[in-house]
């Protein structure tokens, strides 16, 4: 019977300490890391491909992931210095190009007035795939006659990029535009942007006025461009 005390206070102690277990230099509860993703901390600093991932963490309910230990210690020191910022604040200006290869921005005549969702992915990133279906769908819902547009923004580069973001395009039937972030300074660094999917909501006033980072809730999206289609 004494055994049996003991051999069970061990099964207990065993389940406390396992996810605190070691293994191979990762805990336990990282052992079922993504093989590669953008690590958090270099896209920060514009690195946006995908890197074999060795740590992740968690800050605020989300997770992020790093291609080094030295990169989650770093974000673990400041997660802050990795939030967009504080709303709402003016967007600043950027110019991309379309898949056509013309120089466009937001400051054109068609988009004068308009509510504008801004949604920045990239062809490798899983997430932002999985969104687009919801994009499209408030694209159609809010098209006629509201003034509101949803703008996608692909951080695709290379020789074979609008190849691939246009083979997206026609697979996810996706009518909202998208552009290309391949101008200098990039839109990636002008919105200060530190992984992908990253989403902004823009009022009729060029103001940034809501933001998700990661796979975004679609409900907060459309409540969000509710209130500014209620505001008189």
């Amino acid at each position: 019977m004494k055994h049996k005390k003991i051999k069970s206070r061990l099964l207990i102690l065993m389940a406390v300490l396992m996810p605190l277990i070691s293994f191979n230099g990762l805990a336990v509860e990282d052992s079922k890391l993504p093989e590669t993703a953008p690590c958090t901390v270099c896209s920060a600093n514009g690195k946006t491909s995908e890197v074999p991932i060795k740590a992740r963490s968690r800050y605020q309910g989300e997770i992020f992931y790093f291609c080094t230990v030295a990169c989650k210690d770093q974000f673990d020191k400041d997660p802050l210095s990795m939030i967009l910022g504080p709303l709402p604040r003016p967007m600043p200006d950027f110019t991309a190009e379309t898949l056509k290869g013309k120089k466009i921005s937001l400051k054109s005549k068609k988009y004068k007035g308009q509510i504008i969702l801004i949604d920045f992915w990239a062809t490798w990133c899983l997430p932002c795939l999985e969104t687009m279906p919801e994009l499209e769908r408030i694209q159609q819902k809010y098209k006629k006659g509201r003034n509101v547009t949803v703008l996608g923004i692909s951080l695709d580069s290379g020789t074979k990029a609008r190849q691939k973001i246009q083979k997206v395009i026609k697979e996810k039937k996706v009518s909202y535009p998208v552009w290309q972030d391949t101008t200098k300074p990039s839109a990636f660094e002008t919105f200060k942007l530190k992984s992908v999917p990253t989403l902004f909501l823009i009022d009729q006033k060029r103001q940034i006025v809501a933001q998700w980072a990661s796979k975004a809730d679609h409900k907060a999206i459309e409540k969000q461009i509710q209130v500014l289609l209620n505001k008189k």
